[in-house]
């Protein structure tokens, strides 16, 4: 059995990551506290495209 990541998945991954350290890490204490959903973040994150 292969458990490689295909190049496809690896750009998923590395997307996601980027992602949620650019985006969701700042502030995430203050949301945390404030038990606010980060809907500004959720939007830009639709906004990145499809992966199909």
């Amino acid at each position: 059995m292969n458990f490689e990541l295909s190049e496809e998945h690896i750009m998923i991954r590395d997307a996601a990551r980027d992602f949620a350290q650019n985006e969701l890490l700042p502030g995430v204490i203050e949301r945390d506290e404030n038990q606010a959903f980060p809907h500004e973040q959720i939007k830009k994150w639709e906004n990145l495209g499809s992966w199909e």
